[in-house]
């Protein structure tokens, strides 16, 4: 065997080796960005959890927000300062939302999921009269306060509903 013919052989090694450390990348890289979007959904699941847990373990704030979507005006000062925070903390979150989309990390698929849950929230006619007073300042992005006010205007005719336990409270509260 020539040098020139381990020469050649070496090349093709080498070149063997390169196609594989491509191969083995790609397969990590799909790898990490398949953890990644999982590791995004889980992420995305517990900012939702946790949202609703100021419902689910306080029922003074369950109380507020359902007594607040129905006559936000009918609440007292300390009690709008509640609603206040907890809308605040449901925008923010679709906020986040929003960003990630606009950056290509979340489908839109999931974004109209939360779309589907802002509207939920926010629907009733209390959160409308909120969201005009405190949503158009300065306390949300501009492209979030378009957003949420399209949905707002056009929610109802796309299907989107509130939420039916908050519906069925309401009027329970509004006949009593």
């Amino acid at each position: 065997m020539t040098l020139e013919t381990l020469y050649f052989i070496a090349q093709i090694v080498a070149a063997l080796a390169v196609i594989a450390s491509i191969v083995f990348l790609s397969m990590q890289v799909r790898e990490n960005t398949r953890e990644q979007k999982l590791k995004r959904e889980h992420e995305l699941q517990q900012m939702s959890v946790g949202f609703f847990d100021h419902f689910t373990d306080d029922e003074a704030n369950a109380e507020v927000f359902i007594r607040g979507g129905y006559d936000y005006r009918g609440l007292s000062g300390p009690e709008k300062f509640r609603f206040n925070n907890l809308a605040s903390k449901a925008v923010r979150n679709f906020e986040y939302m929003l960003t990630l989309n606009k950056a290509g990390v979340l489908d839109d698929t999931t974004l109209e999921r939360q779309e589907r849950m802002i509207f939920s929230l926010l629907g009733t006619p209390g959160a409308r009269i909120w969201w005009e007073r405190s949503g158009m300042g300065s306390w949300f992005r501009p492209e979030t306060q378009a957003r949420i006010t399209a949905l707002m205007e056009g929610g109802a005719a796309r299907g989107y509903i509130t939420t039916p336990d908050m519906r069925d409270q309401l009027r329970e509260k509004h006949d009593a």
